[in-house]
């Protein structure tokens, strides 16, 4: 049997259904995003994750030789950071002088050397004498200065996580001494892949 009266179109309604469909899919899949996304957005979202106050944020500088807006942010960064140790070594007496500031991070090529080089050329402005102590990378590393800082390769002994004082650390021949600096930079290799040096850590003014 046929009806004697056409049925009205259900189009209006399909189109209706499959737009809110598409809509609650794409909310779904946002707030699914949102919910799985672990990247850190802002230095307020930093600090609750690891419970300590963010001293310097520092940009993406791909060309640090090139004046740039990067370039310009990360010099101010530099200048607060300083700024922040050198209050934190204002504060620091029970430990000796020249004060030891550790930089350690989990995995390579995380900025390491980077700060740390951003850091020894602003003392070295400063007319401080520098020594940077860095974890020996060829082997063919040799003790070196230039512009007041005094670079100094060590390599990373069986027996790291025992060490007391980078005196220890620095091959003898390199003449390693202390008290002819003003500030002692060390840069310690990668924790994921070597010991902590719990007691190099402890005597350091901070990290």
């Amino acid at each position: 049997d046929r009806p004697l009266v056409p049925k009205a179109s259900k189009r209006m309604q399909l189109v209706v259904v499959s737009v809110g469909v598409g809509i609650f899919l794409v909310l779904l899949f946002a707030f699914l995003r949102f919910l799985l996304d672990k990247r850190i957005h802002s230095p307020e979202q930093a600090e609750s994750m690891i419970g300590l106050p963010i001293t310097a944020l520092f940009p993406a500088v791909k060309k640090p030789g090139v004046f740039s807006k990067a370039t310009m942010a990360a010099q101010s960064m530099f200048e607060q950071l300083v700024n922040a140790i050198n209050i934190e070594i204002a504060q620091v007496t029970a430990k000796p002088y020249p004060p030891i500031i550790a930089l350690f991070s989990i995995r390579n090529r995380q900025g390491k050397s980077w700060v740390a080089n951003g850091l020894n050329r602003l003392y070295a402005d400063a007319n401080q004498q520098v020594a940077y102590c860095y974890p020996r990378q060829t082997g063919q590393e040799k003790r070196e200065t230039k512009n007041g800082i005094t670079c100094f390769p060590y390599t990373i002994r069986p027996d790291f996580m025992n060490v007391t004082s980078v005196d220890y650390l620095i091959d003898h021949e390199q003449g390693f001494d202390a008290t002819q600096y003003d500030r002692i930079m060390l840069e310690l290799p990668a924790l994921i892949n070597n010991q902590i040096p719990v007691y190099l850590l402890k005597g350091s003014a901070l990290s």
